[in-house]
C-alpha cells in the first residue's frame, strides 16, 4: 500500500495535525492504488480529533471528488470506523456519511487521538480516470480535514 501524508494540499512527510473549530487540518490519506482508472480500490483515512474511550464516535463525513467512482449504495460491514464495522453508511453522489458504532458500556472519558476510517476494496470505490491531483475533504462535527491524492497514469 502506498501512503500520502497530506499538508495543506501538497504531498509531505509530517503527521496529521490537530483541529479546531474553523481550521482546517491535515487527514493521512493511503490509497491502495494510485494509477487512473484502478478499481475497486481501498480507501483509509487517519484524522487527529477527540475520541471516546479510544473510540470514534458520532459521524465521519467524506466527499470525493466527482472524478472519484462511488456507487450508491456501500455495504456498512465494507466500512471500517475505528476497530469494528460501521453501524450505518449513506451515499448521495460523492459524499459519504459513515456511523461509528455504538458501545454497550458507557465511558465518559474523551482523549485526543488518531481516528481512521476504511473502506476496504468490497466497498467498490474507484479512481479517476484521468492522471491529476483531487482534493478529498474530511468533516467531523464542525473540525473540516482535507488533503490531496495524486493518480498517476
Amino acid at each position: 500500500m502506498l501512503a500520502l501524508t497530506l499538508v495543506a494540499g501538497a504531498v509531505a512527510a509530517a503527521s496529521a495535525v490537530a483541529v479546531g473549530p474553523t481550521d482546517d487540518a491535515t487527514a493521512k490519506i493511503t490509497l491502495s492504488s494510485q494509477r487512473a482508472d484502478a478499481r475497486p480500490v481501498s480507501l483509509r483515512i487517519t484524522i487527529e480529533t477527540s475520541l471516546q474511550c479510544g473510540r470514534p464516535v458520532g459521524t465521519l463525513t467524506v466527499k470525493l471528488p466527482a472524478q472519484f467512482a462511488v456507487p450508491a449504495r456501500i455495504d456498512a460491514s465494507s466500512v471500517k470506523y475505528g476497530p469494528r464495522a460501521a453501524a450505518k453508511v449513506a451515499t448521495s453522489g460523492h459524499t459519504i456519511v459513515v456511523t461509528a458504532a455504538r458501545d454497550k458500556v458507557t465511558c465518559h472519558s474523551i482523549a485526543f487521538g488518531p481516528e481512521t476510517m476504511t473502506f476496504t476494496q468490497a466497498a467498490r470505490l474507484g479512481n479517476p480516470a484521468k492522471p491529476g491531483t483531487y482534493t478529498v475533504t474530511v468533516q467531523r462535527g464542525i473540525a473540516a480535514f482535507r488533503g490531496t491524492v495524486t493518480i498517476a497514469g
